[in-house]
């Protein structure tokens, strides 16, 4: 994932191949988690570093859309909402809500298919990469406020 950036930085067509790494690395963390979990090797340091990795990766797919031309205070927005949602399910479950599986808009998968999409969106569409990475973040910015408050309405109702 922290290649995506690099890939698309310089504009023009190579955010098309940013896309492939968004796929590759979306499908290779579904992947390592499939395999411990059929291989019997998961363990609670592995569900925390994954947790940790893919924080580190959602971050990471805001950047291109920066290098592309989103304002940076909104990547920031669209990022922050999508910490707090995964700090609030964190919390929840800390505090003894026992489902913190709690599926909202925003999910990770969604985050990741929608960044591919704006990455396709801005190398198709390379004289308009500014205008489409500020559209994406503004959609990271909107799907994240749902998110956050379906999580939030969900946890304040179970842990009531």
């Amino acid at each position: 994932s922290a290649a995506v950036a690099a890939v698309a930085a310089p504009g023009g067509r190579w955010p098309l191949a940013a896309v492939g790494i968004v796929v590759l690395a979306g499908l290779l963390d579904n992947l390592d988690g499939a395999v411990a979990i059929l291989s019997g090797r998961t363990s609670r340091w592995g569900y925390v570093l994954d947790s940790l990795a893919d924080r580190l990766s959602d971050a990471a797919y805001l950047l291109p859309l920066w290098f592309l031309g989103a304002p940076g205070p909104a990547c920031v927005v669209g990022g922050s909402l999508m910490v707090l949602q995964e700090y609030a399910r964190a919390r929840a479950g800390n505090a003894g809500m026992g489902e913190i599986g709690v599926v909202t808009i925003w999910e990770r998968p969604t985050r990741v298919i929608l960044t591919a999409f704006l990455l396709l969106g801005s190398g198709v569409l390379p004289g308009s990469a500014d205008l489409v990475a500020t559209a994406g973040v503004a959609a990271w910015i909107v799907l994240g406020a749902v998110g956050l408050t379906q999580l939030l309405l969900v946890v304040r109702r179970r842990l009531a």
